[in-house]
């Protein structure tokens, strides 16, 4: 029985438990060589994470101490005639729950045992006991009754699924509720929510998705990709929403979390799990199952999970599911590249998108403000986008224009607000203070015109700075909730305030499974933790210099080296960074040292000619530039027109559009730098051998 039997696992078991406890520690260097030395020196610290996580986890578990002696006779052969060589199935399954942070999981969920030969397949060369393998069930002890019932499911079943239709309605509809519920905010003694379908805006791409989806032609996979904060999460929940009646099909609503090979929230196998939902719903109600998978970039970091993201949409696509998921553009190249499907990219608003987004937020948050006219206010906020303010950038952007909503009364919206200030603002709003719009008193007002919600003004940066960093230690924009708790309980800090958190709609919550309200908040947190923290600044950029083209990463690394300029151990090191990565021979290094470098508000003459030298040579990156100088400091503007001077006679024809449209940007506010600009870099020469701006009035100026 169990105590008689003991096998060796696996030495790639092993290696993800090391993996698991080393990785970003002081002690990462151990991992490199890995033998039967180093197994007795990891041994350990292996079993101390796992006492953690059995204390943490005692009632579900039933605390099982694994030593360090477990893990290494587990690992190393001691002799074929010892008694102790291998480990016990009880304390194998507690490193199995471990490693996969999953209470319930089994060594033979592990391996995904279907049969009783599987698992003596599995593990015929490490077998070490009395008693001949003639079930699996008898490597498990009985339960001292009468029937001797075993302990464990039978099989095929060997592990807990959710199996019922219930479930999955459940697991999707609270991911489709945290969606809904944009903004909390404290209005006259009571919490006044802000909800998705009051402020969204019908996107020219949804008329698109609906009509494939109508047609009904085949097994279609459809991919909707975009920039960071373009809507992609809101158009898919929307589209979720024209399905929710439908007699065609049954909408299912999943994150990139609940479909990943170690998912926080579905249990076994995840192509078994959803393949019986949709064979429920096709015999209980004659409708397909339309799956909607958000946020689908971040299961690859790296080449093997793309091939899982193809095996897993294989197998639900053979099984009749059709599938409508999102990604950041990039990696929806990637995707486009490896599966058969039908893409459309959503973009910024267009201009009258945009006007209905003003018309909309302008008139939910009016009912927080007295003597407000929703008309005079929308029309005051087109005026500035009209005329090219640098918050031109941020109101075409759907997530970071309801930010604005967020944290400003509408007529203290400041007309040179940039995406990157207004994430620092948002910062100090809502994690360094409890700032909500809507208390119009002008005793209560910051400086900057935002207004202040007084019943909680505790600093939240430590708090929010260990979430994010969790997140990035554990490679997932997402983290259950005990986990969370653990960590604060090892910090001295109150679990509440997590909830405070979500109060204050820095995190969302569903299915006791934690994440930023954004995965670029998230991005922008990490950097900022990271800034604040000398190691953890050192170790972050060694590990993005010998990974090259991180997808999850270098948003991240952007965020910090614009972070950066404000330290002073930092900031002497960012342009030769960024001077690196405009180097790459890989798109997403370059445009991460493009943003980074416009909102440097101070730069070196030689530093911004070293580079101007080099963006040339990068020829293809010149769009990217022009596209985002407007987010540039008011305090470097003349920098930026010595560059413009510099490149206006070594760009290509083709790009001399985007910079003469620049210009005009430029003119709207910049006034007198434009005209010196004119007046001293005889601007003719170049712009009149293109045949449609050469009458243009600026031209003229």
């Amino acid at each position: 029985m169990m105590h008689e039997t003991r096998f060796k696992l696996k030495i790639d078991i092993y290696e993800r438990l090391a993996r698991k406890v080393l990785e970003n520690t002081d002690k990462a260097a151990m991992l490199s060589n890995l033998n039967n030395e180093s197994v007795k020196a990891i041994a350990p610290i292996i079993a101390k994470a796992v006492k953690n996580f059995a204390n943490i986890h005692k009632g579900e578990t039933g605390i099982k101490e694994v030593k360090p002696t477990n893990i290494r006779y587990a690992f190393i052969s001691r002799g074929e005639k010892s008694k102790y060589d291998g480990i016990e199935l009880c304390d194998a399954d507690m490193l199995i729950k471990f490693l996969l942070d999953d209470t319930k999981a089994t060594l033979y969920s592990y391996i995904k045992a279907k049969q009783d030969s599987d698992l003596q397949k599995h593990l015929a060369p490490y077998y070490k006991n009395r008693v001949k393998i003639k079930n699996i069930n008898d490597l498990y002890e009985k339960k001292r009754t009468d029937d001797s019932t075993d302990t464990r499911s039978k099989l095929p079943n060997l592990s807990p699924e959710i199996t019922d239709k219930s479930d999955l309605d459940e697991l999707s509809n609270n991911n489709i509720e945290a969606i809904n519920i944009v903004e909390r905010v404290p209005y006259m003694g009571k919490t006044e929510e802000v909800h998705l379908k009051d402020i969204y805006v019908r996107r020219e791409v949804e008329g698109k998705v609906i009509d494939v989806l109508d047609r009904q032609e085949g097994n279609t996979i459809i991919l909707v990709s975009g920039q960071a904060g373009n809507g992609k999460t809101s158009l898919l929940w929307s589209v979720y929403g024209e399905y929710k009646e439908s007699e065609i099909y049954t909408p299912l609503f999943l994150k990139s979390s609940d479909i990943k090979q170690q998912s926080l929230t579905i249990k076994g196998d995840i192509v078994t799990t959803i393949t019986r939902f949709a064979k429920l719903i096709e015999r209980k109600d004659n409708k397909k199952l339309l799956l909607f998978i958000d946020t689908l970039d971040l299961l690859f970091q790296e080449q093997k999970s793309l091939d899982y993201i193809q095996l897993l949409f294989k197998k639900l696509r053979d099984n009749g599911i059709i599938i409508v998921c999102s990604s950041r553009v990039q990696e929806g190249a990637v995707i486009k590249g490896k599966i058969n499907l039908i893409s459309f990219e959503l973009k910024r608003y267009t201009e009258d998108e945009l006007k209905v987004a003003i018309e909309r937020h302008t008139g939910r948050y009016a009912f927080m403000f007295t003597n407000y006219d929703p008309q005079t206010e929308y029309d005051r906020i087109q005026n500035l986008v009209d005329k090219g303010f640098p918050i031109r950038e941020v109101c075409y952007n759907p997530l970071t224009f309801r930010m604005l909503y967020s944290i400003y009364a509408p007529n203290q919206i400041h007309g040179e607000t940039n995406i990157f200030e207004l994430y620092k603002n948002f910062w100090r709003h809502r994690i360094e203070n409890d700032i909500r719009p809507g208390v119009d008193d002008v005793r209560e007002r910051t400086e900057d015109g935002s207004s202040i919600f007084y019943s909680d003004q505790l600093d939240m940066s430590r708090p929010a700075f260990l979430i994010a960093l969790l997140m990035i230690k554990i490679g997932s924009i997402e983290v259950k909730r005990v986990m969370a708790e653990s960590l604060f309980t090892k910090k001295q800090i109150p679990k509440v305030r997590i909830n405070d958190l979500v109060n204050r709609g820095i995190l969302r919550e569903s299915n006791k499974v934690l994440s930023f309200f954004h995965q670029t908040f998230f991005e922008f947190s990490v950097a900022k933790a990271l800034v604040t923290s000398e190691l953890g600044a050192d170790l972050f950029k060694n590990k993005i210099i010998k990974t090259t083209n991180n997808l999850f990463l270098l948003p991240i690394y952007e965020q910090f080296l614009a972070l950066s300029q404000y330290d002073y151990s930092l900031a002497p090191h960012i342009i030769l960074e960024l001077i690196r990565l405009l180097k790459s021979e890989y798109t997403a290094e370059q445009y991460s040292s493009l943003y980074a470098y416009t909102l440097l508000e101070e730069i070196k003459k030689e530093d911004s000619n070293r580079y101007m030298k080099l963006l040339v040579e990068k020829n293809n990156c010149i769009p990217r530039y022009f596209e985002l100088l407007p987010n540039t400091h008011k305090g470097r503007i003349e920098v930026v027109f010595n560059e413009l001077f510099y490149l206006k006679s070594l760009i290509s024809k083709n790009h001399l559009p985007e910079y003469f449209d620049l210009l005009h940007r430029f003119a709207t506010y910049q006034p007198k730098h434009v005209y010196d600009f004119i007046v001293t870099s005889n601007i003719s020469d170049v712009f009149l051998k293109v045949e449609k701006i050469r009458n243009d009035k600026l031209l003229h100026y």
